[in-house]
C-alpha cells in the first residue's frame, strides 16, 4: 500500500502561482480599476497564501491493491476512488519553482474523470506512476 500527503511546500508553490495570476490580471486591468486593482491584488494574494495553501495541503492519496483514493480539501471535502485497471494516464508536471522544492502536479486520468493532485512530493508521485505502470504491465 502506498500513501502520501501533499507537502506544505508544494501547497505554498500553488498559492504563489495563484497570487502571480491574480497579480498579472490586476496589472492588465489597472487602467480600468485604478486603486482598486492594488486592493484586489492584496486581498487575493492574502487569501491564496492562507486559505488556498491550507486547502491544497489537505490532500492525501492512497493506493490500495485494486484502487486509488484521492481525498482533498478541508472546506469542501472531496473523495475520488479510481480502480487501477481503469487508469489510462498518469502525468507529472513540474515548474522551475517545483524543481527547487521537489514537488510536482500529479494528474491521473481515467475514461471519465480527471484527478489533479497539486503539490505532491516528487518521489511519491514517481513511485505511484511506477506502480500504475507495473499494474498495467508496461514495466
Amino acid at each position: 500500500m502506498l500513501e502520501f500527503r501533499v507537502s506544505r511546500r508544494g501547497a505554498a508553490v500553488i498559492g504563489l502561482w495563484i497570487t502571480l495570476i491574480c497579480g498579472i490580471l490586476c496589472f492588465v486591468l489597472r487602467y480600468l480599476l485604478g486603486v482598486w486593482a492594488i486592493i484586489i491584488f492584496i486581498v487575493c494574494g492574502a487569501l491564496a497564501l492562507t486559505i488556498g495553501t491550507a486547502h491544497f495541503a489537505a490532500c492525501s492519496v492512497r493506493c490500495g491493491a485494486h484502487h486509488i483514493t484521492v481525498r482533498s480539501g478541508f472546506l469542501l471535502c472531496r473523495t475520488q476512488r479510481m480502480p487501477l485497471k481503469y487508469i489510462s494516464g498518469c502525468v507529472i508536471l513540474r515548474s522551475p519553482l517545483q524543481r527547487l522544492t521537489s514537488t510536482c502536479v500529479l494528474i491521473l486520468t481515467t475514461s471519465g474523470t480527471l484527478s489533479v493532485v497539486w503539490g505532491a512530493p516528487l518521489s511519491d508521485a514517481e513511485r505511484l506512476s511506477a506502480h500504475i505502470a507495473y499494474e498495467r504491465g508496461a514495466l
